[in-house]
């Protein structure tokens, strides 16, 4: 029998993903940023998550950078 992960597994998880996607954003240093995500930040794709996260930084104004993008 195959055990489901717990809860707690699954939101390191989530939490490794979006540090991951923030990373690769390059937001701009002097900035506090709070990020609260669900369940769905497990599953969704990291080119999506990346671009949702990207979107939401600017909205709020935190300059970033794509990963690879010329300084």
């Amino acid at each position: 029998m195959v055990r489901a992960p717990n809860r707690a597994v699954v939101r390191n998880r989530i939490k490794r993903r979006i540090h991951a996607a923030f990373i690769a954003c390059g937001p701009a240093a002097g900035y506090d940023v709070v990020i609260r995500a669900d369940e769905r930040a497990e599953t969704m794709p990291f080119t999506v998550l990346t671009g949702a996260l990207g979107k939401a930084l600017a909205v709020c104004g935190v300059p970033t950078r794509q990963r690879g993008a010329r300084r």
